[in-house]
């Protein structure tokens, strides 16, 4: 044993002699460069392997009470504009579920950012956060949401509307299911609060040539006292595009429950995982209209019917 611990005391002594200055900047440079590619392969696999401290989908409630600068106009000359300041309450939704088209949920380390955008006829949404968690203290250092709407109503009367609000916090805390109902949230953790909001009200629809009578209405936070809950969404019902058969899903405690239009033929109901691995396959007899599928595991699912898709995320 000491014959052993002298060669090693021996071999120190000599890599002593041979690390010159130069020698040690090169393997520190090495090993710099060893690490970082490490890092860039490993960190894609991190992202995808890690799952959110909170149950999807979740729920996150924002109670806005403060002033507001609310202007208005008319396009009867008669009427001047105001500009007051009004003391509100203001009440948004923020839904993270990975299920919603056009959704996307990245998790990485202790980050959880989620992003979803929607466009239909009647105008565009879009939405996002970024959730920075410390799991051993149950809390969420940092937490921005945001959300914006454009809305155009082009049947009948015909209404503009667009609005946008935000927040940016520290300090929240939080269980697998919910977040406790925080009455406020102290002026050193909230690090921005917005609101704003516009819209035009066209009240009559006459020729292309006749102008149009028009009221337009806007408001903006001035300051405001922030109150926020949130909690998981044990029922989910999800379209991934509307079925001409009627075709929708609902989950609740790992089940799922497909309803759709009966047919006087029978039928096939298929389950795919992400990667197109066939889970379930399940025969629909003539004039059934409802399928249970039991023990499904947390992830995302598509479903087939006559061509008719759905998109399905079991939750925790």
């Amino acid at each position: 044993m000491l014959g052993f611990i002298e060669n090693i005391r021996d071999w120190i002594q000599t890599m002593k002699l041979r690390l010159t200055p130069s020698r040690c900047t090169y393997l520190m440079r090495l090993s710099c460069v060893i690490g970082s590619l490490l890092f860039i392969i490993c960190l894609p696999r991190c992202a995808f392997s890690q799952k959110s401290p909170l149950k999807l989908p979740f729920q996150i409630n924002v109670s806005i009470t403060g002033k507001y600068d609310k202007f208005t106009e008319s396009s009867d000359t008669t009427t001047p504009p105001t500009h007051d300041t009004i003391t509100s309450k203001v009440e948004q939704i923020f839904v993270i579920d990975p299920s919603a088209m056009g959704s996307t949920l990245v998790l990485a380390g202790d980050s959880l950012t989620y992003f979803d955008s929607n466009s239909y006829i009647e105008g565009w949404s879009s939405s996002h956060a970024i959730l920075h968690f410390d799991t051993l203290r149950k809390g969420i250092t940092s937490m921005s949401i945001a959300s914006n709407e454009n809305y155009v109503d082009y049947f009948g009367v015909s209404n503009t509307f667009h609005y946008s609000w935000g927040l940016s916090c520290l300090n929240v805390p939080y269980d697998n299911d919910s977040i406790p109902t925080l009455d406020s949230i102290k002026s050193s953790d909230l690090l921005g609060l917005y609101y704003d909001s516009s819209g035009i009200d066209i009240s009559d629809v006459g020729p292309p040539v006749v102008p149009l009578p028009w009221d337009s209405a806007s408001s903006k936070l001035v300051s405001g006292q922030l109150q926020l809950s949130g909690s998981n969404i044990p029922v989910s019902r999800v379209n991934e595009s509307p079925s001409a058969i009627g075709f929708e899903a609902i989950q609740q405690n790992g089940q799922l429950e497909c309803t759709f239009a009966p047919s006087n033929h029978q039928g096939i109901l298929e389950v795919f995982s992400t990667i197109g691995e066939e889970i379930e396959r399940i025969s629909i007899l003539p004039s059934q209209n409802i399928i249970v599928i039991p023990h499904l595991t947390v992830g995302l699912y598509f479903l087939r019917l006559e061509n008719n898709f759905l998109r399905v995320y079991i939750p925790e």
